[in-house]
């Protein structure tokens, strides 16, 4: 069956996606997109949600969401999972699966249950911080592609796609510094825990399985590797966690505000995954940086933030203030920047609606 996007003579293109970490932010933009694309008759969509809080039962596993009722074309469950081997999953739910998502993953940000964790406090500090991060990658990312190869009802067509981040290019670029990089750039060797984390995860989802394991000595579908930067929306992420001290008159530069700010905005990302990606047969493996076209720095972010809110930006926050409350967190996530750009989309033809910073957040606060 192809996945490209249908003709109107072909009718909506059939859409079975396996969803695991899809209760936060990135999993909300792709539901709703998926959704989107159900109810302008583009697609017919089954999702099922892998979910530690899901419904165990088979029964309740199956019900469909109410919220989903007013699109004859799309279909949205829960299913219970350990965070390891989707085991809950019945033939009937695997049987023409199209896609595999993977998001899973602990805020890299925030550490505990204090308030003062939550806002990163120096929260790579914290005991096990870093970890947990790469274990709540790893972990989810291998288990999922293990039951994916050792299963025989999955067509070889299947693809599995994985959360990355573009901090695989490093922390390094900031303005008149390092160009920006594409998916093709060699970033076997880059600074940082992030870049770190990144390379791990690649490599989690894309090497073939242990031959110790019961699997196949090689993979049994296409993996897709999204290389995503900070995800613009009002409802969380880094623009949400800002708005309030902005609003408040209260921002300005981190550091020196040289360094880029990598971003997307929620519109382009959903559709890149799934008008793009997902409705665009993978050949082989790849990767595609979600990351807006058009680079700004920390600054030029700050500046037309407080723009659109009508609000100052005259408060600095000094590296020497970073660094003593976030620690490396601080050092690396906002004294450090990301320069990358989506050369593989673009190429495909992809279109972004909010290619730059001053349109990507009109269209989050208009």
């Amino acid at each position: 069956m192809s996945r490209a996007l249908s003709s109107k003579s072909q009718g909506p293109v059939k859409m079975k996606v396996l969803l695991a970490g899809g209760s936060g932010l990135l999993g909300d933009t792709i539901i709703s997109s998926l959704r989107s694309a159900a109810e302008s008759n583009k697609a017919i969509v089954d999702v099922t949600v892998l979910s530690r809080s899901g419904p165990s039962s088979s029964t309740d596993s199956s019900s469909t969401d109410s919220s989903s009722a007013d699109s004859t074309n799309f279909n949205l469950k829960h299913v219970k999972w350990d965070g390891e081997t989707p085991t809950d999953l019945r033939d009937e739910e695997v049987e023409g699966l199209t896609h595999a998502i993977n998001l899973c993953g602990e805020n890299i940000s925030e550490g505990g249950e204090t308030i003062m964790a939550k806002l990163g406090i120096r929260s790579w500090e914290e005991e096990n911080k870093k970890k947990r991060v790469i274990s709540s990658r790893i972990t989810p990312t291998v288990g999922l592609k293990r039951w994916l190869n050792s299963n025989g009802n999955l067509s070889p067509q299947m693809e599995y796609i994985v959360a990355g981040g573009v901090g695989v290019y490093g922390c390094d670029f900031f303005l008149n510094g390092k160009e920006a990089e594409d998916e093709r750039a060699d970033t076997s060797s880059r600074p940082g825990f992030l870049h770190e984390v990144s390379t791990l995860w690649e490599k989690a989802a894309t090497e073939p399985p242990s031959p110790s394991t019961s699997s196949s000595d090689s993979n049994n579908h296409r993996t897709t590797i999204l290389r995503i930067a900070p995800v613009l929306t009002s409802s969380g992420g880094v623009l949400g966690k800002l708005l309030l001290p902005f609003k408040l008159g209260l921002g300005g530069n981190v550091g020196s505000g040289t360094q880029y700010f990598p971003f997307i905005s929620s519109s382009d990302f959903g559709s890149a995954v799934v008008d793009h990606i997902m409705m665009t047969p993978a050949k082989s493996d790849r990767v595609y940086n979600l990351i807006a076209p058009e680079p700004c720095t920390n600054e030029q972010f700050g500046k037309e933030l407080g723009a659109k809110l009508r609000r100052p930006t005259f408060m600095p926050m000094p590296a020497s203030v970073v660094k003593i409350l976030f620690g490396e967190m601080g050092e690396e996530v906002l004294l450090g920047g990301v320069r990358a750009k989506p050369a593989r989309l673009q190429e495909e033809g992809f279109t972004f609606k909010h290619p730059n910073i001053i349109k990507a957040i009109a269209s989050i606060l208009d």
